[in-house]
């Protein structure tokens, strides 16, 4: 891999609950979709509450509201097999109904915000949903050969527009800025080189002024630079004030496990811009600068070697690979480790350090090639701790 420092500048009626894009194969069941589809947007377009865009009465409950939501992303935004068929006229009110359904489910989701609105609509029969304008999107990238690795410098020249610390010193705070325990939408959108572009409705754990924790189904890899629409609170954005979403590129600098299906992934935000080569390979594998601030691990890692093997494990807990290596620098929650034959779709290591009677498994937190050409991992240790 190459390294090239750059400046990164910086739901008509629901469906049934059975109805899956995915499973659509046939061309009587693409019809269907489309037709769905149609009766979907029209209906977004004519509504005149938010209960009408969902298509739910008022009584309804939060976790009807949640499941509604569910149901009208996943048809307007389906797998890259389906969308990539999709009419160019019917994109851009795709995108304009989900502006509409996303800005009614802030308020529905949220009990202050619900009956303030009633108390509202009440005064104000027939008051229509605003129709928000479509976000821009990322133009289609042209096919590339080979693996790119950029370095993205963290928002140069961005203006901070909120700062708040959970302690009384910066030092103190292991994190850059105050993470808010927040669950709101998030539409992300990638590229596979094989598969092309495909989109994913997800949602946040918690967010940030400079990125977000994400549940997501999709398999994405380390460093990978995603385009995310949310609608992130005001005082948390860097652009985009006034508008409905907020539109960001992020690169992907933590990915966990799976758990019944899903798995958390840590964004960090870029900007409203791609970073330089994106464009061109937008499935590349990019990296961030190095950090140059204080120490934020928990466990400070000390420079310490020590023979260890190590196990590979997919997505299935299938042994993919392993391999003697050695730590370079070690602490009692993780280490970084040089290692020859990690493979790209690794979900989970094992480490075993024989002299010490240790053993447990790992998150990969972090990977990447070393000045010698040899790739490192820096992992977290998940059973035990490194005595």
């Amino acid at each position: 891999m190459n390294e090239t420092p750059v400046s990164g500048r910086a739901a008509a009626d629901l469906p049934p609950a059975s109805f899956s894009v995915e499973s659509i194969k046939s061309v009587d069941q693409l019809s269907s979709y489309y037709l769905e589809l149609e009766r979907l947007l029209e209906r977004i377009e004519r509504a005149t509450s938010h209960y009408q865009l969902f298509g739910i009465d008022r009584a309804a409950t939060h976790e009807q509201v949640q499941s509604a939501y569910r149901e009208v992303v996943s048809l307007l935004f389906p797998s890259y097999g389906i969308s990539a068929a999709v009419p160019v006229g019917m994109i851009g009110r795709m995108e304009r109904a989900f502006d509409n359904v996303t800005q009614a489910f802030k308020v529905l989701a949220n009990f202050k915000r619900r009956v303030e609105y009633d108390n509202l609509s009440q005064s104000k029969p027939g008051a229509k949903t605003p129709a928000a304008p479509p976000p821009a999107q990322p133009r289609e990238a042209a096919q590339a050969a080979g693996h790119d690795t950029v370095e993205i410098r963290r928002m140069a020249q961005q203006k901070e527009v909120f700062t708040q610390y959970s302690k009384s010193s910066i030092n103190e705070n292991r994190r850059r800025t105050e993470r808010f325990r927040l669950a709101i939408p998030v539409r992300a959108t990638g590229h596979d080189r094989k598969g092309g572009r495909w989109s994913e409705i997800g949602q946040t754990i918690d967010v940030s002024r400079t990125g977000i924790n994400l549940r997501m189904r999709k398999h994405i890899k380390f460093g990978m630079v995603l385009y995310l629409n949310l609608p992130l609170p005001v005082k948390l954005r860097s652009h985009g004030y006034s508008d409905s979403t907020y539109n960001v590129y992020a690169i992907v600098r933590r990915v966990d496990p799976p758990v019944r299906g899903e798995r958390f992934v840590g964004l960090e935000f870029i900007g409203e811009h791609p970073p330089s080569g994106f464009l061109e390979t937008p499935w590349a594998v990019f990296k961030t600068a190095k950090w140059l601030g204080h120490e934020r691990r928990r466990a400070p890692r000390t420079v310490r070697r020590e023979v260890v093997w190590v196990e590979y494990f997919d997505e299935g807990s299938r042994l993919l690979g392993r391999e003697e290596t050695q730590t370079e620098n070690l602490s009692r929650a993780g280490a970084r480790i040089a290692v020859r034959t990690a493979p790209l779709d690794l979900e989970l290591i094992k480490v075993t350090a024989p002299a010490h009677k240790f053993e447990s498994f790992a998150k990969v937190r972090s990977r990447f090639l070393g000045a010698d050409g040899a790739e490192r991992l820096c992992i977290q240790f998940v059973d035990k701790e490194w005595r």
